[in-house]
Protein backbone atom coordinates (compact mmCIF):
# COMPACT_ATOMS: atom_id res chain seq x y z
CA UNK A 1 0.00 0.00 0.00
CA UNK A 2 2.86 2.41 0.76
CA UNK A 3 4.46 1.86 -2.68
CA UNK A 4 1.17 2.37 -4.45
CA UNK A 5 0.52 5.56 -2.50
CA UNK A 6 3.99 6.90 -3.31
CA UNK A 7 3.64 6.26 -7.03
CA UNK A 8 0.19 7.74 -7.38
CA UNK A 9 0.22 10.57 -4.88
CA UNK A 10 0.09 13.05 -7.78
CA UNK A 11 -2.93 11.35 -9.28
CA UNK A 12 -4.66 11.49 -5.95
CA UNK A 13 -4.42 15.27 -6.07
CA UNK A 14 -6.47 15.36 -9.25
CA UNK A 15 -8.79 12.60 -8.04
CA UNK A 16 -9.62 14.17 -4.66
CA UNK A 17 -13.31 13.67 -4.04
CA UNK A 18 -13.95 12.22 -7.50
CA UNK A 19 -15.52 8.89 -8.38
CA UNK A 20 -13.28 6.49 -10.31
CA UNK A 21 -15.65 4.53 -12.47
CA UNK A 22 -16.03 3.86 -16.17
CA UNK A 23 -18.53 1.91 -18.20
CA UNK A 24 -15.99 1.27 -20.98
CA UNK A 25 -12.42 -0.05 -20.96
CA UNK A 26 -9.68 2.60 -21.03
CA UNK A 27 -8.29 3.54 -24.45
CA UNK A 28 -5.62 5.71 -26.00
CA UNK A 29 -6.50 9.43 -26.11
CA UNK A 30 -7.15 9.16 -29.85
CA UNK A 31 -9.47 6.17 -29.45
CA UNK A 32 -11.28 7.85 -26.57
CA UNK A 33 -11.82 11.00 -28.61
CA UNK A 34 -13.13 8.96 -31.54
CA UNK A 35 -15.69 7.29 -29.27
CA UNK A 36 -16.73 10.62 -27.77
CA UNK A 37 -17.27 14.15 -29.00
CA UNK A 38 -13.78 15.60 -28.56
CA UNK A 39 -11.11 15.95 -31.24
CA UNK A 40 -8.09 13.67 -31.11
CA UNK A 41 -5.83 16.75 -31.08
CA UNK A 42 -7.51 17.96 -27.88
CA UNK A 43 -7.18 14.51 -26.34
CA UNK A 44 -3.45 14.55 -27.14
CA UNK A 45 -3.12 18.01 -25.61
CA UNK A 46 -4.78 16.79 -22.39
CA UNK A 47 -2.31 13.92 -22.16
CA UNK A 48 0.67 16.20 -22.84
CA UNK A 49 -0.59 18.74 -20.28
CA UNK A 50 -1.02 16.14 -17.53
CA UNK A 51 2.33 14.48 -18.24
CA UNK A 52 4.05 17.86 -18.00
CA UNK A 53 2.13 18.93 -14.87
CA UNK A 54 2.79 15.71 -12.91
CA UNK A 55 6.12 14.65 -14.48
CA UNK A 56 4.70 11.41 -15.83
CA UNK A 57 7.44 10.05 -18.09
CA UNK A 58 7.17 7.16 -20.55
CA UNK A 59 7.16 4.63 -17.71
CA UNK A 60 3.62 5.86 -16.92
CA UNK A 61 0.90 4.58 -19.23
CA UNK A 62 -2.14 6.88 -19.58
CA UNK A 63 -5.44 5.53 -20.88
CA UNK A 64 -8.70 7.42 -21.30
CA UNK A 65 -12.30 6.25 -21.39
CA UNK A 66 -14.51 7.74 -24.10
CA UNK A 67 -15.40 11.39 -23.62
CA UNK A 68 -19.04 11.49 -22.54
CA UNK A 69 -21.59 14.16 -21.72
CA UNK A 70 -21.24 15.37 -18.15
CA UNK A 71 -23.77 16.87 -15.71
CA UNK A 72 -22.04 20.24 -16.30
CA UNK A 73 -23.29 22.00 -19.45
CA UNK A 74 -20.51 22.58 -21.95
CA UNK A 75 -18.15 19.99 -20.52
CA UNK A 76 -17.25 16.39 -21.28
CA UNK A 77 -16.43 13.82 -18.61
CA UNK A 78 -13.83 11.09 -18.95
CA UNK A 79 -11.97 8.56 -16.81
CA UNK A 80 -8.19 8.63 -16.77
CA UNK A 81 -6.27 5.50 -15.82
CA UNK A 82 -2.58 5.83 -14.92
CA UNK A 83 -0.44 2.71 -14.69
CA UNK A 84 3.18 2.01 -13.86
CA UNK A 85 4.34 -1.60 -13.95
CA UNK A 86 1.75 -3.59 -11.98
CA UNK A 87 0.30 -0.57 -10.17
CA UNK A 88 -2.56 1.55 -11.41
CA UNK A 89 -5.10 4.12 -10.30
CA UNK A 90 -7.87 6.10 -11.95
CA UNK A 91 -9.85 9.31 -11.62
CA UNK A 92 -12.69 11.18 -13.30
CA UNK A 93 -11.90 14.51 -15.00
CA UNK A 94 -13.89 17.10 -16.96
CA UNK A 95 -12.86 19.07 -20.03
CA UNK A 96 -14.55 22.02 -21.78
CA UNK A 97 -15.98 21.29 -25.23
CA UNK A 98 -13.52 23.72 -26.79
CA UNK A 99 -10.64 22.04 -24.98
CA UNK A 100 -9.53 25.16 -23.09
CA UNK A 101 -10.27 24.19 -19.50
CA UNK A 102 -9.66 20.97 -17.57
CA UNK A 103 -11.71 20.53 -14.41
CA UNK A 104 -10.55 18.39 -11.51
CA UNK A 105 -12.89 17.48 -8.67
CA UNK A 106 -16.30 16.09 -7.81
CA UNK A 107 -19.59 17.22 -9.30
CA UNK A 108 -22.41 17.46 -6.78
CA UNK A 109 -26.08 17.70 -7.75
CA UNK A 110 -27.55 19.79 -4.96
CA UNK A 111 -31.11 18.81 -5.89
CA UNK A 112 -30.41 15.30 -4.52
CA UNK A 113 -29.46 13.87 -1.14
CA UNK A 114 -25.66 13.48 -1.46
CA UNK A 115 -25.70 10.34 0.71
CA UNK A 116 -28.64 8.51 -0.84
CA UNK A 117 -26.66 6.80 -3.60
CA UNK A 118 -24.19 5.37 -1.09
CA UNK A 119 -26.97 4.19 1.22
CA UNK A 120 -28.71 2.35 -1.62
CA UNK A 121 -25.46 0.46 -2.35
CA UNK A 122 -25.12 -0.72 1.24
CA UNK A 123 -26.80 -4.11 1.41
CA UNK A 124 -26.92 -4.96 5.11
CA UNK A 125 -28.95 -8.16 4.86
CA UNK A 126 -27.41 -11.18 6.59
CA UNK A 127 -24.51 -9.18 8.02
CA UNK A 128 -23.29 -9.23 11.64
CA UNK A 129 -25.11 -6.41 13.42
CA UNK A 130 -25.27 -4.84 16.88
CA UNK A 131 -27.84 -2.38 18.16
CA UNK A 132 -31.46 -1.68 17.25
CA UNK A 133 -32.57 -2.41 13.68
CA UNK A 134 -34.72 0.72 13.73
CA UNK A 135 -31.79 2.95 14.77
CA UNK A 136 -31.71 6.44 13.32
CA UNK A 137 -27.96 6.10 12.79
CA UNK A 138 -26.26 3.08 11.20
CA UNK A 139 -22.49 2.63 11.13
CA UNK A 140 -21.16 0.13 8.57
CA UNK A 141 -17.56 -1.02 8.80
CA UNK A 142 -15.75 -2.64 5.87
CA UNK A 143 -12.69 -4.21 7.43
CA UNK A 144 -9.96 -6.81 7.12
CA UNK A 145 -9.13 -8.93 10.16
CA UNK A 146 -5.38 -8.77 9.39
CA UNK A 147 -5.30 -5.02 8.68
CA UNK A 148 -3.18 -3.20 11.33
CA UNK A 149 -5.24 0.00 11.01
CA UNK A 150 -8.41 -2.03 11.62
CA UNK A 151 -6.82 -3.43 14.76
CA UNK A 152 -5.85 0.07 15.83
CA UNK A 153 -9.39 1.32 15.25
CA UNK A 154 -10.99 -1.57 17.16
CA UNK A 155 -10.72 -0.23 20.76
CA UNK A 156 -11.60 3.28 19.59
CA UNK A 157 -14.65 1.97 17.76
CA UNK A 158 -15.74 0.03 20.83
CA UNK A 159 -15.52 3.22 22.90
CA UNK A 160 -17.63 5.13 20.37
CA UNK A 161 -20.28 2.42 20.30
CA UNK A 162 -20.42 2.35 24.09
CA UNK A 163 -20.95 6.11 24.01
CA UNK A 164 -23.81 5.78 21.52
CA UNK A 165 -25.77 2.60 22.37
CA UNK A 166 -28.69 3.79 20.24
CA UNK A 167 -26.57 3.35 17.08
CA UNK A 168 -26.71 0.23 14.89
CA UNK A 169 -23.31 -1.20 13.92
CA UNK A 170 -22.85 -3.55 10.96
CA UNK A 171 -19.68 -5.43 10.00
CA UNK A 172 -18.77 -6.21 6.38
CA UNK A 173 -15.83 -8.39 5.31
CA UNK A 174 -13.28 -6.77 3.01
CA UNK A 175 -10.20 -9.02 3.13
CA UNK A 176 -7.28 -7.55 1.16
CA UNK A 177 -5.86 -10.97 0.37
CA UNK A 178 -3.08 -9.73 -1.93
CA UNK A 179 -1.31 -8.03 0.95
CA UNK A 180 -2.80 -9.86 3.96
CA UNK A 181 -2.28 -13.64 3.56
CA UNK A 182 -4.49 -14.80 6.46
CA UNK A 183 -7.28 -12.22 6.15
CA UNK A 184 -9.57 -14.41 4.05
CA UNK A 185 -9.13 -17.40 6.38
CA UNK A 186 -10.26 -15.18 9.25
CA UNK A 187 -13.21 -13.86 7.25
CA UNK A 188 -14.35 -17.37 6.38
CA UNK A 189 -14.07 -18.46 10.00
CA UNK A 190 -15.95 -15.38 11.15
CA UNK A 191 -18.72 -15.96 8.61
CA UNK A 192 -19.11 -19.54 9.78
CA UNK A 193 -19.17 -18.56 13.46
CA UNK A 194 -21.85 -16.01 12.56
CA UNK A 195 -23.87 -18.64 10.71
CA UNK A 196 -23.78 -20.88 13.77
CA UNK A 197 -24.42 -18.21 16.39
CA UNK A 198 -24.93 -14.50 15.67
CA UNK A 199 -23.92 -13.44 19.18
CA UNK A 200 -20.79 -15.60 19.15
CA UNK A 201 -19.52 -13.72 16.11
CA UNK A 202 -18.82 -10.63 18.20
CA UNK A 203 -16.73 -12.63 20.67
CA UNK A 204 -14.77 -14.00 17.71
CA UNK A 205 -14.45 -10.51 16.18
CA UNK A 206 -13.00 -9.11 19.43
CA UNK A 207 -10.64 -12.05 19.88
CA UNK A 208 -9.10 -11.74 16.41
CA UNK A 209 -8.49 -8.02 16.67
CA UNK A 210 -7.19 -8.22 20.23
CA UNK A 211 -4.72 -10.97 19.25
CA UNK A 212 -3.73 -9.80 15.76
CA UNK A 213 -0.03 -9.72 16.63
CA UNK A 214 -0.10 -13.42 17.58
CA UNK A 215 -1.51 -14.60 14.26
CA UNK A 216 0.55 -15.48 11.19
CA UNK A 217 -0.22 -17.09 7.85
CA UNK A 218 1.14 -20.37 9.23
CA UNK A 219 -0.85 -20.27 12.47
CA UNK A 220 -4.03 -18.67 11.15
CA UNK A 221 -6.10 -21.85 10.81
CA UNK A 222 -5.29 -23.06 14.33
CA UNK A 223 -5.85 -19.59 15.77
CA UNK A 224 -9.23 -19.28 14.06
CA UNK A 225 -10.27 -22.59 15.57
CA UNK A 226 -9.02 -21.44 18.98
CA UNK A 227 -11.05 -18.21 18.80
CA UNK A 228 -14.08 -20.03 17.41
CA UNK A 229 -14.03 -22.42 20.36
CA UNK A 230 -13.59 -19.54 22.79
CA UNK A 231 -16.58 -17.80 21.25
CA UNK A 232 -18.74 -20.81 22.11
CA UNK A 233 -19.30 -22.66 18.83
CA UNK A 234 -18.48 -26.19 17.67
CA UNK A 235 -15.16 -26.04 15.79
CA UNK A 236 -15.98 -29.16 13.75
CA UNK A 237 -18.99 -27.30 12.37
CA UNK A 238 -16.85 -24.24 11.70
CA UNK A 239 -14.31 -26.35 9.77
CA UNK A 240 -17.05 -27.98 7.71
CA UNK A 241 -18.65 -24.62 6.97
CA UNK A 242 -15.37 -23.01 5.88
CA UNK A 243 -15.05 -25.55 3.07
CA UNK A 244 -18.48 -24.82 1.63
CA UNK A 245 -19.05 -22.64 -1.45
CA UNK A 246 -21.72 -20.72 0.47
CA UNK A 247 -19.17 -19.35 2.96
CA UNK A 248 -16.85 -18.26 0.16
CA UNK A 249 -19.74 -16.69 -1.75
CA UNK A 250 -20.74 -14.65 1.30
CA UNK A 251 -17.22 -13.20 1.60
CA UNK A 252 -17.04 -12.57 -2.14
CA UNK A 253 -20.41 -10.78 -2.10
CA UNK A 254 -19.30 -8.53 0.75
CA UNK A 255 -16.06 -7.73 -1.06
CA UNK A 256 -17.89 -7.02 -4.33
CA UNK A 257 -20.18 -4.60 -2.52
CA UNK A 258 -17.14 -2.76 -1.18
CA UNK A 259 -15.72 -2.52 -4.69
CA UNK A 260 -18.96 -0.94 -5.92
CA UNK A 261 -18.49 1.61 -3.17
CA UNK A 262 -14.94 2.18 -4.46
CA UNK A 263 -13.28 1.14 -1.22
CA UNK A 264 -9.51 1.14 -1.68
CA UNK A 265 -8.28 0.71 1.89
CA UNK A 266 -9.40 -0.58 5.27
CA UNK A 267 -10.97 0.26 7.55
CA UNK A 268 -13.62 2.20 5.63
CA UNK A 269 -16.78 3.12 7.53
CA UNK A 270 -20.08 4.68 6.54
CA UNK A 271 -22.25 6.62 8.97
CA UNK A 272 -25.69 6.91 7.37
CA UNK A 273 -23.81 6.97 4.08
CA UNK A 274 -21.00 9.37 5.06
CA UNK A 275 -17.59 7.86 4.43
CA UNK A 276 -14.65 7.91 6.83
CA UNK A 277 -11.38 6.05 6.24
CA UNK A 278 -8.67 4.99 8.65
CA UNK A 279 -8.08 4.34 12.32
CA UNK A 280 -9.12 7.75 13.63
CA UNK A 281 -12.42 7.91 15.51
CA UNK A 282 -12.94 11.69 15.65
CA UNK A 283 -14.93 11.93 12.42
CA UNK A 284 -16.92 8.86 13.41
CA UNK A 285 -18.11 10.53 16.59
CA UNK A 286 -18.77 13.80 14.76
CA UNK A 287 -20.93 12.09 12.13
CA UNK A 288 -22.90 10.10 14.70
CA UNK A 289 -23.47 13.11 16.95
CA UNK A 290 -24.60 15.27 14.02
CA UNK A 291 -27.12 12.72 12.72
CA UNK A 292 -28.53 12.06 16.18
CA UNK A 293 -29.01 15.80 16.69
CA UNK A 294 -30.67 16.13 13.29
CA UNK A 295 -32.98 13.20 14.09
CA UNK A 296 -33.93 14.78 17.44
CA UNK A 297 -34.68 18.11 15.73
CA UNK A 298 -36.81 16.37 13.11
CA UNK A 299 -38.74 14.49 15.78
CA UNK A 300 -39.31 17.72 17.71
CA UNK A 301 -40.59 19.52 14.60
CA UNK A 302 -42.85 16.62 13.74
CA UNK A 303 -44.31 16.63 17.28
CA UNK A 304 -45.27 20.28 16.87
Amino acid sequence: MKTRAAVFILLLFIALGAAAQSSQPPASPQQAAARGGLSSDTAKRIEAYLRHLYAWGPEFQLKFSSFRESPIPGMYEFTLEVAKAEQKDSAVLYVARDGQFLFRGAVEDMTKDPLEDTRTKLNLDDSPSLGPNEARVTVVEFADFECPACGELHPRLQAVLRQYPQVRFVYKDYPLSQIHPWARTASLAGRCVYNLNHTAFWRFYDAVYENQALISAESAWDKMMEYSAASGVDTDKVKACMNTPEAAQAIDASFAQGQKLEITSTPTLFVNGRRTVGAGADLLGQFISYDLEQAAEAAKSHAH
